[in-house]
């Protein structure tokens, strides 16, 4: 197949249709030494064209063309291939079934070795649905322009017709009727004498049997060229009124449905249609129909143009252009976006329409806030809506927005509870619309990061924060690959005996081009990248690493917990992974513990019990982390074999407060009867610690104790203290 690296025809055919087979467009092979036949078409081109492979394979790509496809294009096109060239058009085409579709062609031939041409690889597109200003056909271009600017469909016909009338050189009334429930309505007409447009709009005074005139019309065109020989009544009407002959074509869709008639009233006897001008009137009906259909589309986007197909609400077009009135009335006020935290929880249970439905409820109740009479509201994402209201932002607005949650949302016949996210910036003479918008989203985008029902209003940190942010993800790739990515260990503390237990593991980032980067800032990015896992590997490596030094030196060993986020946890190669990793630095398991947030729990409760069992199983202990703060289940709790409860620092901070201190014991007193270690994160203060020692609380963590410390401070600490600090 190789001759001194050259490839022969037939390899290079071979790998062209390899490629082709994965185009993600339709895609032909042509042969440049066989008349330019098709010799292979991928399966999108052929669903496209609506061919069978076997029709295609042999024929060119004059198969696709039909009456209105433009000969200028199909001359462009033959050179192209005769003179070897490049070239990319739009050309009117034609599936099997006639129905026509504007095809977007990129030609290129492939060339062999000595530069002759073998092949050209052809790229077809449908681009009909996305041509909304060109006209469909060119010869009819100014009818398709009318429509563009917004004619209606009888103004755009009456052109039709008059351009018909001009062409035909007879003396003639040119008419389109549509089909309405069974009758025909004069739609346009060529200069058509009034009294008889009379006649017309009272067709059913003409005493008309419409079922067989409209049987008639079906086999595509109905002709009486002497109206004289005709005994019908509405003939003889025609007759006085000055019309002789009739031609009739029917007006089809391409699924066969009649939907209207063309026609030609004269006004003296004539032959029957000579061939050229029987092909003209066929060529005329796929005209009226594709205007037809492509008028019935733009009414039907202009509907939905500017407002949500889902829950009727305006969309963000309108309130662009509603806002820019705003503007021209000088009006200032407060921009608002508004995103339920639970959107997607709810999607996942219920599905888009629940979706779609919690939105519309939110946007109703939105607009029943008397601040926000009159305001423009509308959906601005799947998730969002987005208000502009000539209320300016202050310290009621939030408790405004607070009471739209005040009641349950109603889901499919079901009470939700949701929080709100919301974004605001004010907007006004010195703040362009289009900035005013960013700002509040830039603004939501920091409100999602928070717990709870939230409201932040726009200030510039917010751009720093998100600059820094990407600049962060920029740098993530590099941090990974050197290692950038480093454990600090922070105590934790027998608070009865003031002993060192065991040690927390904390991630880290000193940067080599951002300096040190702070944890709330790269975790989030991590997490939302993907590469969390990458992060708890690496600090799980290097906490190893140096466990393994301890051993190996006699020190004593203490028990490190590693955090470990829920995509990671629920990885199929967890375990796996895990087990490898910590016998190749020959470290015991029962040196490391794993911890997880509650989170966990809801995803997959019973996988997450099989995970847990699997690591205790190898000796890896196991801890839930911040507990108390999401969804957690005491039942999910008893379930999973944990060994240790963390109480989280929200918890401790307000030990002082009776129901809050009486939520703390219960947790101590919970975890106990699971014969599971409590451990208070976040201890500060002296009062802190001797109020959990007090409630039997058995280990703490916090700054009261130590500070996270690096691992060379760590050494330093075990090597030469004795005594707690405090």
């Amino acid at each position: 197949m190789y001759k001194n690296n050259v490839v022969d025809r037939g390899q290079l055919y071979f790998s062209l249709c390899q490629v082709a087979k994965q185009f993600e467009s339709g895609l032909v092979i042509l042969d440049a030494q066989q008349q330019y036949n098709i010799i292979f078409a991928n399966n999108i081109f052929a669903n496209m064209v609506e061919y069978s492979n076997d029709e295609l394979i042999g024929s060119t790509l004059s198969l696709l063309t039909g009456p209105l496809t433009d000969s200028n294009s199909e001359a462009l096109i033959l050179e192209s291939l005769q003179l070897g060239l490049s070239l990319k058009l739009s050309i009117f085409h034609y599936r099997k079934d006639q129905t026509a579709f504007w095809n977007e062609l990129s030609i290129l031939p492939i060339r062999d070795h000595e530069s002759i041409v073998q092949f050209y690889i052809v790229a077809a597109r449908d681009i009909t649905d996305s041509i909304n200003v060109e006209a469909l056909i060119t010869v009819e271009r100014e009818a398709y322009s009318e429509l563009e600017q917004g004619a209606n469909i009888t103004d755009v016909f009456e052109h039709l017709c008059r351009h018909i009338a001009t062409t035909l050189q007879k003396k003639s009334y040119t008419c389109i009727f549509l089909i309405n429930q069974n009758r025909l309505k004069l739609t346009a007409s060529n200069a058509l004498p009034e009294k008889m447009q009379k006649i017309f709009h009272m067709m059913d005074n003409l005493n008309v049997d419409y079922g067989s005139f409209l049987q008639a019309i079906r086999k595509e065109r109905y002709i009486v060229h002497d109206l004289a020989q005709h005994s019908k009544e509405w003939a003889k009407i025609l007759q006085q009124n000055g019309i002789e002959a009739i031609w009739h074509q029917a007006i089809k869709t391409p699924e066969g449905e009649l939907v209207g008639i063309f026609s030609l009233f004269f006004e003296e006897s004539i032959k029957l249609p000579r061939p050229s001008e029987i092909k003209f009137l066929d060529r005329v009906a796929p005209i009226i129909t594709l205007a037809l259909k492509y008028f019935n589309q733009k009414q039907e986007i202009l509907q939905l143009a500017y407002y949500d197909e889902k829950t009727g609400l305006p969309n963000f077009a309108l309130f662009q252009n509603e806002l820019t009135q705003f503007y021209q009335e000088d009006y200032r006020g407060v921009i608002c976006i508004i995103e339920p935290g639970e959107y997607q929880r709810v999607v996942d249970l219920y599905g888009r329409q629940g979706g779609d439905a919690l939105v519309l409820q939110l946007a109703q109740r939105a607009m029943f806030i008397p601040a926000f009479e009159n305001a423009l509201i509308a959906r601005y994402t799947n998730s969002s809506v987005i208000l502009a209201s000539k209320h300016t932002i202050d310290e009621e607005l939030e408790g405004l927005l607070h009471e739209i949650i005040v009641e349950p949302f109603t889901i499919e016949g079901k009470s939700v509870y949701i929080t709100l996210k919301i974004g605001t910036s004010n907007y006004g003479q010195f703040i362009s619309s289009t900035e005013a918008v960013k700002r509040a989203d830039t603004a939501l985008s920091v409100s999602l990061k928070s717990a709870g029902t939230t409201m932040k209003v726009y200030d510039e940190s917010q751009v720093q924060t998100l600059q820094l942010e990407m600049e962060v993800l920029s740098s993530f790739s590099y941090a990974l690959k050197n290692m950038e990515f480093t454990p600090v260990l922070q105590p934790k503390v027998n608070i009865q005996t003031g002993q060192i237990e065991g040690f927390e593991a904390l991630a880290r980032w000193f940067s080599e081009s951002l300096g040190f980067v702070s944890p709330a800032i790269f975790i989030p990015v991590a997490e939302n990248t993907g590469n969390i896992h990458k992060v708890d590997r690496v600090i799980l490596r290097k906490i190893l690493a140096w466990q393994k030094t301890r051993q190996d030196t006699g020190k004593q060993m203490y028990q490190i917990a590693v955090n470990i986020s829920p995509n990671h946890f629920y990885d199929p190669h967890f375990v796996e992974n895990m087990k490898q990793l910590i016998n190749e630095y020959g470290v015991e398991p029962r040196y490391i513990k794993f911890e997880i947030t509650e989170s966990v729990e809801l995803e997959n409760m019973i996988r997450a019990k099989g995970i847990i069992n699997e690591l205790k199983a190898f000796g890896i202990a196991m801890s839930i982390d911040d507990f108390g703060v999401g969804y957690s289940s005491l039942g999910y709790l008893k379930e999973l074999p944990f060994d240790e409860i963390k109480i989280d620092k929200s918890f401790i901070d307000h030990l002082t407060d009776g129901r809050m201190n009486a939520v703390v014991r219960t947790l101590i007193q919970l975890s106990a009867d699971l014969n599971m270690k409590s451990v208070a994160e976040g201890i500060e203060t002296e009062e802190q610690h001797l109020e959990l020692q007090k409630i039997g609380c058995q280990v703490g963590q916090g700054y009261y104790y130590y500070k996270p410390m690096t691992l060379s401070e760590v050494e330093q600490l075990l090597d030469y203290e004795t005594l707690p600090p405090y």
